[in-house]
């Protein structure tokens, strides 16, 4: 086993926001185990809300994919990108881990621009891509949730789960103002069930018309309010804002997900599509109800004490009857 006191290790993430957000048990881990550790992560601009003021991370570094920022010169984001990384290799890390369930060339290939001592990485299945590496992680990640997967890359240092749930900061200026917000839409804490409406995948998504019946529902029979929100300039935001504009069902814009994990920490219940929003506010809901399509459940449920997935025999979310959610959710509620 690795110690990491008195050591430098660097922890890569460089895939999505929800990915980002259940890395962030093995920071508290490592730091609990190894108090004298210095502990860095690099992350793509996409998922940085998971990471910014977390108090177990030493440092942070970001960096910006070309492909999200299309209205920006690729020369220019790769300058930028090797900036990044020439600010990592200064800080000498003894150790650099790429945090993912499988190999990915793209996390290796920031792995060994790292200039860390020691490089550790998922073991590839192709002998040519083990070159410059030191060590490799071969585990079994069937079955396992994601979370799982993360502390298996820290085996070699001897990183324990003891059950650390996901840990997001929200700027208090935040929380002020989105709390303002609500409240002065009539929408009262712990009086409201939040929606998020938007996935990435066609498989993963519940029509609109489910989503207004649900809320018709939950207003009529369960006395609550229900708040919506979606991906922001996303065609459910736009078709949103004009179905859900009633004071007891109103469509809120969102500029971060530190705003949408404000609603969610204040509501009775959140009810979202799989993706990496469902993570993130699964950080803060006090229940969760999350309608899947063709992901693995195993892996990618909610983090968190309280919360029930819904999914079809279909793997196609829009399969799910607007009833089922309804009793899980008031299931929840009791």
């Amino acid at each position: 086993m690795l110690d990491l006191n008195g050591k430098k290790i660097l922890l890569i993430r460089n895939d999505n926001i929800g990915d980002a957000v259940l890395s962030t048990p093995v920071l508290r881990a490592i730091k609990e185990q190894y108090p004298t550790c210095f502990v860095g992560v690099l992350c793509a601009g996409y998922s940085k809300e998971a990471f910014i003021d977390n108090p177990y991370i030493d440092k942070l570094f970001v960096y910006e994919k070309a492909k999200h920022h299309p209205d920006i010169p690729k020369v220019v984001s790769w300058w930028r990108q090797f900036l990044t990384m020439l600010a990592v290799r200064g800080e000498k890390f003894d150790f650099c881990v790429g945090l993912r369930s499988s190999f990915s060339r793209s996390n290796a290939s920031l792995v060994r621009w790292s200039g860390a001592k020691t490089k550790v990485v998922r073991l590839p299945q192709k002998t040519k891509d083990m070159s410059r590496f030191d060590a490799f992680i071969d585990e079994d990640t069937t079955g396992k949730h994601e979370v799982a997967n993360t502390f298996d890359c820290l085996k070699h240092f001897g990183v324990l789960d003891k059950d650390y749930l996901t840990y997001v900061n929200i700027p208090e200026s935040t929380e002020k103002s989105t709390l303002q917000r609500l409240q002065s839409a009539g929408f009262e804490p712990s009086k409201y069930v939040v929606f998020h409406i938007s996935s990435r995948l066609p498989v993963n998504r519940w029509k609109i018309d489910k989503f207004l019946k649900l809320a018709s529902l939950i207003s009529v029979y369960a006395g609550l309010k229900v708040a919506v929100t979606g991906a922001p300039n996303s065609d459910e935001e736009r078709v949103a804002q004009t179905l859900f504009c009633s004071d007891r069902v109103r469509y809120f814009t969102t500029s971060s997900l530190a705003e949408l994990g404000v609603m969610c920490k204040h509501s009775k219940c959140f009810v979202t599509l799989d993706g990496g929003a469902m993570h993130y506010g699964a950080v803060f809901a006090p229940s969760v109800v999350a309608i899947f399509g063709k992901t693995n459940v195993d892996t990618w449920r909610p983090y968190c004490q309280n919360a029930v997935v819904v999914a079809s025999e279909s793997k196609v979310a829009d399969d799910v009857a607007v009833e089922t959610v309804y009793k899980n959710l008031t299931d929840m509620l009791r």
